[in-house]
């Protein structure tokens, strides 16, 4: 039942009179089911939403087995860049006439596969999962209870199920480029922390850079380092305040950092040194995220393709609860470098 205005509830006969489809193709159009027509569908859904339209989502589910509802399982919500790429798949998501629901497991392993559980019990059409070190569990409980899902990840996972994965090596590989033909000649990649999934890719690519432009095992280096919004605590990190006078003592000219959010901590401290500058570094980040354009020299950083992620990964996952049955698929968005003052190159 619909409400049309304080008095009545718009009904889709109401909407099927006012277009003149048909009540089935009305209810179809209005689901996103693939075999009505884009036109069409974008008539009656503008329709619909002129009447005041509202789907009672109880009376979908036990009519047609669907919700309309995704469940989103995102690693951290205070994270800059997981605001962002959510934010970017609820556009796609109203866009193709599902809501969500946004959850954050915060690291705990235990409380993703609490998340998976409700997400199953409340008849979600399907889930999008940010996946994490631990999210075998999590897959295994949606395959067996046929929930469509799709994996957005930033690297290339042994599982085999639908994933829409970030281009980290060949990220990588760009900023050491970029850093050598700025003409650092000693460079380093600093990260909070080593455990990430796409720490080892991203490392990957930095050294295949190296070791083209002939830069060896000791004029190229890698740190973790104390970050206060970690959630982890890493004995072998160190203290930015020490360990970026040393690297400028050794002679480091250009550094890689893990992530935007990371890089303009790494900016902050160098601003508030007494003994060095930010312009003592090029440095090179990855992400392009708003965070780079606030830093306090605009950031040169790795573009991973945020919104098509979120597009291509919110499509994937309509078809599988369309019924698409082809094999897994892993979608690779490209990556690029968007570059700015904290690395330029003279020509």
């Amino acid at each position: 039942m619909y409400r049309q205005n304080a008095g009545k509830r718009v009904t889709l006969q109401d909407i099927a009179n006012r277009t003149g489809y048909s009540l089935t193709a009305v209810s179809r159009a209005l689901r996103n089911m693939s075999d009505i027509g884009p036109e069409a569908t974008s008539q009656i859904q503008q329709v619909a939403k002129e009447m005041g339209y509202v789907a009672n989502q109880t009376a979908v589910a036990l009519r047609y087995g669907r919700t309309n509802m995704i469940t989103v399982v995102v690693a951290n919500l205070t994270n800059p860049y997981f605001i962002i790429i959510t934010n970017l798949i609820q556009l796609a998501a109203q866009e193709m006439g599902y809501s969500l629901i946004i959850v954050s497991p915060r690291g705990d392993p235990g409380m993703e596969q609490q998340l998976i559980e409700q997400a199953i019990a409340r008849h979600s059409d399907g889930v999008l999962l940010f996946s994490s070190e631990s999210s075998g569990k999590s897959i295994e409980m949606l395959q067996a209870a046929h929930v469509p899902f799709v994996l957005l990840s930033s690297t290339v996972l042994p599982y085999q199920t639908d994933s829409v994965v970030i281009d980290d090596e060949h990220g990588g590989y760009l900023a050491g480029r970029h850093l050598i033909e700025a003409g650092c000649t000693k460079v380093a990649f600093l990260a909070a922390y080593s455990s990430a999934l796409s720490y080892m890719p991203r490392r990957r690519g930095f050294l295949r850079a190296c070791d083209e432009a002939g830069i060896g095992p000791g004029n190229r280096y890698f740190y973790t380092f104390h970050y206060e919004d970690t959630t982890v605590a890493h004995e072998d990190s160190d203290d930015l305040a020490v360990l970026l006078p040393r690297l400028k003592q050794d002679g480091v000219e250009g550094l890689f950092i893990f992530c935007d959010v990371e890089a303009w901590y790494i900016m902050a401290t160098l601003q508030r040194s007494s003994q060095l500058s930010i312009e003592d570094f090029k440095i090179v980040s990855f992400d392009n995220i708003d965070s780079a354009l606030a830093s306090p020299i605009p950031l040169c950083s790795v573009d991973c393709g945020l919104e098509q992620m979120a597009r291509t990964s919110m499509e994937l996952l309509r078809e599988r609860i369309q019924g698409d049955n082809r094999p897994p698929q892993t979608i690779v968005c490209p990556v690029h470098l968007v570059c700015r003052n904290s690395c330029q190159v003279k020509k």
